[in-house]
């Protein structure tokens, strides 16, 4: 007699009696096609036996079971801004380093708004209001941490003045 058993604390699939085991499937589906779950989401996953060696008392004995992949926090570490006067609050180039995603992965932070707390030329001018976004083809795994805190380091440059005359 042979069970097919779901340890759901370490993902683990097994039988009792391993050593008679000629296949086990694990399929996201009753597709016949295996699937490897990697992205965030909500899957249900159907694990079959079949045996060559033995009879087994159904055709093919499944268990089922759900499981969540659930999204990687990322951290906005740094907010870099820079610009020449122009006498507005406005941004133009803003790079927002992160940290938290996987190696590999095609993930970035966009800073999609926001604005200098000051039109002054200067360094370290603070930056308010700002929104991010996740960009990268592997986006739909990350989120953004609840209230991103990042080092900024924002600066506007003075603007190059020329002056003319005519005598």
């Amino acid at each position: 007699n042979m069970e097919l058993v779901v340890n759901r604390d370490n993902g683990t699939i097994y039988l009792d009696n391993p050593n008679s085991v000629t296949t086990l499937k694990l399929k996201k589906d009753d597709s016949e096609t295996s699937h490897t779950a990697t992205n965030a989401g909500n899957y249900t996953a159907k694990a079959t036996v079949t045996s060559a060696n033995y009879e087994l008392n159904a055709s093919e004995p499944t268990a089922t079971f759900d499981w969540e992949i659930t999204k990687k926090v990322i951290t906005i570490t740094e907010v870099t801004a820079s610009k020449v006067y122009d006498k507005t609050t406005d941004f133009s180039v803003v790079e927002a380093t992160i940290s938290g995603d996987v190696p590999g992965e095609d993930v970035s932070v966009n800073v999609t708004g926001g604005n200098y707390v000051s039109a002054n030329a200067g360094n370290n001018i603070g930056l308010e209001n700002l929104t991010y976004e996740l960009t990268g083809a592997d986006k739909g795994n990350y989120q953004l941490e609840a209230t991103p805190d990042p080092t900024i380091n924002a600066s506007i440059s003075q603007k190059e003045v020329s002056l003319s005359w005519n005598y």
